[in-house]
């Protein structure tokens, strides 16, 4: 938790910074999508108000008004890493604390795109990834079916359009029609908890973020040529949650994931595409590197990166072949791998994906999951 609970205000000095706790997120509930595309809203990214223009101080986070943000946001170029590190904790903690978003959420979300375009920018693959987080929260509630953006849309115009007055009566109904007082005293406790205002206002805030960085398409498509691999690692999962802009995004994926030369890079592409619907375009890629390793160790790299991707790529259409089958005992297999981050071995022998924090034993069991089901 941050430090800074009495409601002052911080000047976002480096100081500052540096006595700032890093916050602990809670994990959303999960709600898999479907990915199913729809025509892109216009919206240009270079149209938004700069840093400079917004008006901060009349907005809010999760610790009171959100006039530190210009500096937490210039600290983020730094030159000090644990100045940037713990900028972009507590600017994290701040506009998305446990899930939530505020009204200073997705102001923040075009300058942080502006800073992973720059090249002397430093730690654009994080800054990347805090956009992907703003937009679609934690990753686990996507994988594998992808983000369902046709879903936050309706339920942001059902919670919009819902009368509060008439929603609480109709929860008061289900409370007095209880058949036990124990029932009874349960449901009136979800009742007095209930804000169905700040509900309206979550759902409205998730979409206005997810429209944010959905309008930084064009420069994260762009950035999966990058020179830097952990750059273009963070691009392609970036894209993979954009369903909506999936035609363009699709093709340049599918050949990233054959031409890139670092292998998390390809392999985040590859199921960056298949989140998107376009698993047929990586499944070939996929298929012959489980050829080329055929006699590889089940730990090779390579093997589980494309047996996770196939896997994805069928797992709407299963198939009853030896290759589908192969990857399903391969997927089997990594259920007993500990994460990236408890491997021993360079980055070379175990790609740490970006996905799920890069537990390849949680990846396959969701990926076996939605197989099996």
């Amino acid at each position: 938790m941050a430090t800074s609970r009495d409601g002052s205000r911080s000047t976002a000095t480096a100081t500052d910074i540096r006595d700032l706790a890093p916050t602990t997120p809670v994990p959303a509930s999960a709600n898999r999508g479907t990915g199913t595309p729809t025509a892109p809203p216009q919206r240009d990214i270079h149209h938004r108000p700069r840093t400079a223009d917004v008006d901060w101080p009349s907005l809010a986070h999760a610790y009171g008004p959100a006039d530190d943000m210009p500096g937490l946001l210039a600290a983020l170029r730094v030159p000090d890493a644990a100045v940037r590190r713990r900028a972009r904790r507590r600017l994290a903690g701040s506009v998305f604390h446990q899930g939530d978003r505020y009204s200073a959420t997705a102001p923040a979300i075009p300058p942080l795109i502006a800073a992973a375009d720059d090249p002397e920018a430093p730690d654009r693959d994080r800054i990347l990834r805090l956009v992907a987080l703003l937009a679609v929260g934690y990753d686990d509630a996507h994988i594998p079916g992808g983000f369902d953006a046709v879903g936050l849309r309706a339920e942001s115009a059902r919670i919009a359009a819902r009368d509060v007055g008439e929603a609480r009566r109709a929860m008061a109904a289900w409370v007095a029609d209880a058949p036990n007082d124990d029932i009874r005293a349960n449901r009136a406790y979800l009742l007095d908890v209930r804000d169905f205002a700040a509900e309206r206002d979550q759902a409205a805030r998730a979409l206005r973020c997810y429209d944010e960085a959905l309008a930084g398409a064009p420069t994260y498509r762009r950035l999966l040529l990058d020179p830097d691999a952990s750059v273009r690692t963070a691009a392609a999962y970036l894209l993979g949650w954009f369903p909506e802009d999936a035609a363009p995004t699709i093709p340049l994926l599918a050949a990233r994931a054959v031409a890139d030369p670092d292998g998390t890079a390809a392999t985040t592409a590859a199921i960056a595409a298949s989140l998107l619907g376009g698993g047929t375009a990586v499944a070939p890629w996929a298929v012959r590197i489980l050829a080329d390793t055929a006699r590889a160790d089940v730990g090779d790299p390579a093997t589980r990166a494309a047996a996770l991707v196939l896997t994805l790529a069928l797992a709407a259409t299963p198939r009853a072949d030896e290759t589908t089958r192969r990857a399903a005992a391969i997927l089997s297999d990594l259920l007993t791998l500990p994460g990236a981050e408890d491997t021993p071995g360079p980055r070379s022998e175990v790609p740490r994906l970006p996905y799920l924090d890069g537990d390849w034993s949680a990846l396959a069991a969701a990926v076996l999951d939605r197989s099996d089901s």
